[in-house]
């Protein structure tokens, strides 16, 4: 073999050395990387590629405690029965809330009403007269003669006993709506909160327990939705229709 001949085969082994080192490089770091690439891998165990890639078996298949717990029947079962009648208290509690809302809105028009309506003092004092034709002010402070003798009526003014019942509206339906509130946030949502915790599921009696203070603490005046549905259907006469207001 001539010089020029042996130089050039040199030259070739050592390009084809190089471009070797060049792909092992390469697929070395996709590798590293954990990217698929077709190639079978030739530097890292599948282990050690799936634990640079977060990828490791018990990643790959974990389960969480909930989902152990759920594949007993009994548990199963119960946790449905109870995650059911959290989704109807929830609605029924929704819907006693928007109600409780609009009868607020409109017991503060009619007390507004209702003072609009109310005779006055010279100095704009609202006054009105009970039953026994005693005067008292918003405040209830009475009024005697001879301030009294100023007071011009109004025709269909309303009485003392009509405005206390105006404002007693507003307290009872404000103390209802808080009620309510209370129940949806400290009772219906530390359910939900617990129900949903996969790593750390309510047990049996744990169950039992939310099961019973979602209707123990239930405010008694929350409307179903099967009573609603009756209603609307016309099926309750207005004498049989149940109150869900605070006893005004």
């Amino acid at each position: 073999m001539s010089d020029e001949n042996s130089y050039n085969s040199e030259e070739s082994i050592k390009e084809r050395a190089l471009e070797r080192k060049r792909e092992d490089f390469v697929d070395l770091q996709n590798e590293l990387a954990g990217r698929e690439t077709g190639k079978t891998s030739r530097f890292l165990s599948k282990e050690e590629r799936d634990r640079r890639s977060g990828k490791t078996a018990s990643n790959q298949t974990r389960m969480s405690a909930l989902d152990i717990l759920l594949m007993d029947p009994e548990y199963r079962a119960a946790y449905n029965g109870l995650m059911n009648l959290l989704d109807d208290a929830e609605q029924d509690t929704q819907r006693s809330i928007d109600d409780a809302e609009v009868q607020l809105s409109k017991a503060k028009d009619d007390l507004e009403d209702t003072q609009n309506r109310a005779s006055t003092l010279p100095d704009g004092t609202r006054v009105y007269q009970d039953k026994d034709g005693n005067v008292f002010s918003e405040d209830g402070t009475q009024i005697h003669s001879p301030e009294t003798d100023s007071i011009v009526w109004k025709d269909g003014s309303p009485g003392y006993e009509e405005y206390l019942a105006r404002r007693k509206s507003i307290t009872d339906w404000q103390q209802y709506l808080d009620d309510l509130r209370v129940y949806q946030t400290d009772v219906l949502g530390s359910a939900r909160d617990r129900m949903s915790d996969p790593d750390n599921p309510p047990s049996l009696d744990d169950i039992k327990k939310i099961e019973n203070d979602i209707v123990s603490k239930k405010p008694a005046s929350i409307r179903s939705e099967q009573e609603v549905v009756l209603e609307a259907d016309g099926a309750r006469g207005p004498e049989t229709t149940p109150v869900m207001v605070p006893d005004l």
